[in-house]
């Protein structure tokens, strides 16, 4: 993250706090002198939240002097309008002074102009991370010898990886010097001086943060431990399973498909709701913002959010109160939610824990501490979920989520008027798999299967394992491009794979129906054109991929 590039930014949302400073300011005399006039409850509780608002923002945008004034100012007026009792002269008096005090701040300068300079955005760029792509990932593959690892690399590239193949390691240097690659396999050598001159590369590699897999069909102690000593990261025993390779391969290089994180954050504040953002966006996080709890509501039809973040009080509907309506809703009743607020008493600890709420945090949190306690909370509730939604071999969305993110998705489309797809894949004589051969097979045929889909769609679209060799993916609008093309491709990349064992090796392939929107009502009557038309090409004995309409 870009230091100078935040730093930017949060000088642009203290100019515009610091612009309509005056005007609340004034607003708040106002109310102040009505109330010294005619006290009453209903012109206090005014004059409270506004104070309660604006010691809210110059909490969270540091201006600390003027929060701890109107901590001051809060403190008085409930302590009378607790007590129930008229307020004398004197206690008008006093209140007064603290009032003028709080006036000055009108005047407030912002600070020195940070100025972005085309260095700082170029900084900017480099400092957010890289997203790979599996055609992306280039891996280097060496062995003193001339075919095990060309069979290797040819499998890779059938996955999507871009490799590079080297009997030389004069030749990888220059890839290195060239086109640093993601990662390195090497094969374990029977010549010491080799093996020594693999383990002293993989040491130079490790410090250039490249990562380095070496593949060996010997496993004594001492073989492992000058791996490790190299930082070497995986050590594969030859015969090795393909998928289980690619596992390690997806995890070394950070290709797990994960969206971005989701928040959705309500303030009646515009310059809090863009410092939270701005700073939760520079961590990578997407966040959708409302200045009122209604307007949250109506953005839900279109974002679904992993937490929820908002203030506490809050005009019209309070942080409280849409934490209820939130928990009464299915969907969002184990979504996390945190409150944010000047005021951070056991009280309304206690207050917020009873409607549902996870934490309490204050607004002058830290950016670090804010993004570690929405991280943190976020990734607990979707490891518990996510055991429940995913699949356990092949770790995709089991039946039932990917049944409702299809028809989320369609009504989306729906609202929207736009267009989406589903395709049902099936594995050609699934069930004589498991049959004929072993459960273990079968499982290695699902796996692999999966990681092309992965591959090819994971960052685009939703995958599922629909049950037994079955496969759902739902396509949203901007992943409708050549899709029957896409499919084809893993359809031949999947049918070059071997399976089974030496002596009784097979190969695979599946068919799927593709299924657009179109003029559909319901999204079971799309799913019902794609089974209906997937089992007439089985009854055929048919197989390919087949885009179908409603008609």
């Amino acid at each position: 993250m870009s230091n100078v590039s935040l730093e930017f930014k949060l000088e642009e949302i203290k100019k515009l706090f610091l612009s309509t400073l005056p005007s609340k300011l004034a607003e708040i005399d106002s109310l102040f002198e009505t109330l010294t006039k005619l006290w009453c409850w209903q012109e206090c509780k005014k004059c409270l939240f506004e104070l309660h608002s604006l010691k809210g923002s110059s909490a969270a945008l540091g201006y600390t002097e003027l929060s701890n004034l109107i901590t001051l100012c809060e403190g008085r007026l409930k302590e009378r309008l607790n007590s129930g009792l008229t307020p004398e002269t004197q206690f008008i008096a006093e209140v007064t002074i603290l009032f003028e005090k709080l006036s000055q701040f009108k005047n407030t300068k912002p600070m020195i102009s940070i100025e972005k300079t085309h260095h700082d955005s170029e900084k900017e760029q480099q400092d957010k991370p890289k997203l790979f792509h599996y055609n992306e990932v280039n891996i280097g593959l060496f062995s003193a010898k001339s075919t095990p690892l060309s069979d290797l690399s040819n499998a890779l590239s059938d996955f999507g990886f871009t490799t590079h193949f080297f009997d030389d390691l004069t030749k990888l240097r220059l890839l290195i010097a060239q086109n640093i690659p993601h990662l390195v396999i090497f094969e374990f050598s029977k010549s010491k001086e080799q093996n020594s001159h693999i383990f002293e590369y993989a040491t130079k590699l490790e410090s250039l943060g490249i990562s380095c897999f070496l593949i060996s069909i010997d496993n004594h102690i001492d073989m492992r431990l000058s791996a490790i000593r190299s930082g070497i990261t995986e050590v594969i025993l030859a015969p090795f399973c393909l998928s289980s390779l690619i596992a390690k391969i997806i995890k070394a290089v950070k290709l797990e498909v994960k969206q971005p994180l989701k928040v959705a954050l309500v303030d009646d504040q515009l310059p809090v709701l863009k410092y939270f953002k701005s700073t939760m966006t520079e961590y990578g996080i997407e966040v959708k913002t409302a200045l009122s709890a209604k307007s949250m509501l109506q953005e839900l039809a279109n974002f679904t959010p992993d937490i929820f973040i908002f203030d506490v009080f809050m005009p019209e509907i309070s942080g409280i109160e849409l934490a209820k309506l939130l928990r009464q809703i299915e969907k969002y009743d184990k979504t996390p939610i945190i409150f944010l607020s000047s005021e951070i008493s056991l009280e309304l600890k206690r207050e917020a824990l009873e409607v549902g709420c996870d934490d309490l945090l204050p607004k002058d949190i830290s950016p670090d501490d804010l993004v570690k306690q929405v991280t943190g909370r976020v990734t607990r509730v979707s490891t518990i979920l996510g055991l429940a939604q995913s699949d356990p071999l092949t770790k995709l969305l089991s039946h039932a989520p990917i049944m409702e993110m299809a028809l989320h998705q369609f009504k989306q489309a729906t609202r929207n008027n736009s267009s989406m797809a589903i395709a049902i894949l099936n594995i050609d004589n699934f069930k004589s798999i498991n049959t004929d051969f072993s459960r273990k097979i079968a499982d290695q045929v699902l796996l692999h299967l999966t990681q092309l889909l992965v591959a090819r769609f994971g960052h685009s679209s939703f995958i599922g394992r629909y049950g037994g060799g079955e496969f759902m993916l739902v396509f949203p609008e901007s992943a409708l491009v050549n899709l029957k093309a896409s499919l084809e491709d893993i359809r031949q990349s999947f049918g070059k794979l071997t399976f089974g064992q030496p002596q009784n090796i097979f190969n695979v392939f599946f068919s799927a129906i593709l299924v657009f929107k179109d003029n559909a009502t319901t999204i079971e009557e799309l799913i019902s054109v794609a089974n209906a038309r997937l089992n007439i090409l089985k009854s055929r004995g048919e197989s390919g991929i087949h885009a179908s309409t409603l008609q």
